[in-house]
């Protein structure tokens, strides 16, 4: 499936259904043919007439005489035959700009919960110790959003939490409660579609450092998963800096780690973000391992006592829709962290209801949580 045209389908915003006919019109000038290609290749008429509203700016460029004439001449020659291949690629292009913009706004803009939702209550494994994930069916307030190229699935969080929180109880003295604060502190190194902000900062009011792709108001902000402990987030900014950070957590009860799959397209080429050096999912299997693995065993070492790392590992490659499995990338991961760290707990992800995700679409590459702590 067509990457954007899936994110179309993904869109979680969806704009008001009752739209004016004077609101759907088009420049009459614009042949009838090229209007209905248009509505064709996408899903939604607001999505059509604003590409059609790009394109006049394209099309109508440097022209001579601007009368309704010569607009219409202008039309028909792009809508020529001998011309319609290449219009048409530029009328794809634009719909792809139109979506794209859509989708990063409302990575940066969505409604958020400020509750923990009752689908996330009791995430627990079923008896054969697989947790099964739902994508909700109601998206406004969300948490992360759905429609992000692997979006990390909420319920696996609430089961971080609360793991974490069970175990926080259990060593509290006798007539001591767990209380807000008491709320864990968090790195999330794969931070882009927004879920373990949403989740823990949002519902549980947690102290989180969200790092790796951050898409925001001021556009979109890389950081490297292996320069975990390195950021000025994680280590606090020197007594004499210009510029110190806004929230810094130096030793995390809970780390999040959720590394892309291998494949194409990219999560920084389709996030405003493209620079390949950092993007796992660029690298040779062998180098994504040992990429997934440095970052673990880095990772641990900045714990707090009692504290542990979050990992979906996604066992599979993808090209757009198509997913390769890889079962056998667990194993291989287990060994290159043989000695260096504990995996305490595993637990292998069930994929239910879906909704789409870009490029992927309903797709989704076999993944398994680990619960991994520092070796003794």
């Amino acid at each position: 499936m067509d990457d954007f045209d899936d994110l179309l389908a993904a869109i979680e915003v969806e704009l008001c259904s009752e739209v004016s006919d004077e609101e759907h019109a088009v420049d009459s000038a614009i042949p009838a043919e090229l209007v209905a290609y248009v509505r064709s290749i996408c899903r939604k008429e607001w999505v059509a007439k604003e590409v059609l509203e790009r394109a006049v700016a394209h099309v109508l460029r440097r022209i001579r005489h601007d009368s309704p004439a010569a607009r219409h001449a202008r039309w028909i020659k792009r809508w020529h035959p001998a011309e319609q291949a290449r219009t048409k690629g530029l009328l794809g292009r634009l719909r792809d700009d139109v979506l794209a913009i859509n989708h990063v706004g409302e990575v940066s803009e969505h409604t958020r919960f400020t509750t923990a939702p009752a689908f996330l209550a009791g995430s627990k494994p079923d008896k054969a110790g697989r947790l099964v994930v739902d994508d909700p069916q109601m998206v406004t307030p969300s948490i992360g959003i759905t429609s992000y190229l692997e979006h990390t699935p909420p319920r696996v969080l609430a089961w971080v939490r609360q793991t974490w929180v069970r175990e926080r109880i259990g060593e509290l003295p006798d007539g001591v409660s767990l209380n807000e604060t008491l709320e864990p502190r968090i790195w999330d190194l794969t931070a882009g579609s927004g879920t373990g902000a949403d989740y823990f900062g949002g519902i549980y009011g947690s102290a989180i450092v969200s790092s790796d792709i951050i898409i925001g108001p001021e556009g979109v902000q890389l950081a490297d998963c292996r320069d975990v402990g390195l950021l000025v987030e994680h280590r606090g900014a020197g007594r004499h800096a210009v510029v110190k950070p806004g929230n810094v957590v130096r030793k995390p009860d809970l780390i999040l780690f959720d590394p892309p799959s291998r494949g194409r397209r990219t999560h920084s080429e389709l996030y405003q973000g493209s620079r390949p050096r950092l993007d796992l999912a660029l690298l040779r299997r062998e180098e994504w391992l040992i990429a997934i693995a440095f970052t673990v065993a880095e990772a641990v070492r900045h714990l707090a006592p009692g504290g542990f790392l979050s990992v979906l590992l996604r066992c599979g490659s993808r090209n757009q829709g198509q997913v390769v499995e890889d079962p056998a990338a667990l194993e291989d991961l287990k060994l290159i962290l043989s000695g260096r760290v504990r995996i305490t707990h595993e637990m292998p992800i069930v994929f239910g209801k879906r909704r789409s995700q870009v490029s992927l679409g309903q797709a989704r590459v076999p993944a398994v949580h680990l619960r991994i702590e520092a070796p003794r």
